[in-house]
């Protein structure tokens, strides 16, 4: 597909190339990260940006309400991944899970302005391939 636009923050409006992989793998520091340029998935926690997170789900059926207290309390728990664009959350998805038998993958979204680009599926191949998830 060829960008005829540009998304809110400048950057093209084209799809991200999908292999069935999740893409290059850039995580250090106990953190896992995939980068598809201009977009990198990200479980570092520090990154995430709640009031985004918080407000997207609020305003969600699911979680409609949800502050954001009780979205970092649910992050305590859980193996968050964040969607960016440069520096810009743009996606998020959970997963809770004991890291041995089991995981639940829970609260996914790709903000409005960057759907239609292939991202929550590209989203979820990162999930399926974070190291703790494999086994």
């Amino acid at each position: 597909m060829t960008a005829t636009a540009n998304d809110d923050t400048g950057s093209p409006t084209s799809r991200v190339p999908d292999d069935g992989e999740p893409g290059d793998w850039i995580g250090d520091d106990g953190t896992a990260a995939w980068r598809r340029e201009p977009y990198v998935v990200s479980t570092d926690q520090a990154r995430l940006d709640i009031p985004v997170t918080a407000g997207f789900l609020g305003a969600s059926y699911w979680a409609a309400g949800i502050t954001e207290s009780v979205v970092r309390r649910a992050l305590d728990h859980s193996i968050a991944f964040g969607l960016y664009a440069g520096e810009r959350q743009v996606g998020f998805a959970r997963v809770v899970t004991d890291r041995a038998t089991f995981a639940w993958v829970g609260d996914v979204f790709v903000l409005e302005s960057h759907r239609g680009r292939g991202l929550g599926l590209w989203l979820m191949r990162c999930v399926l391939a974070h190291p703790d998830l494999r086994e």
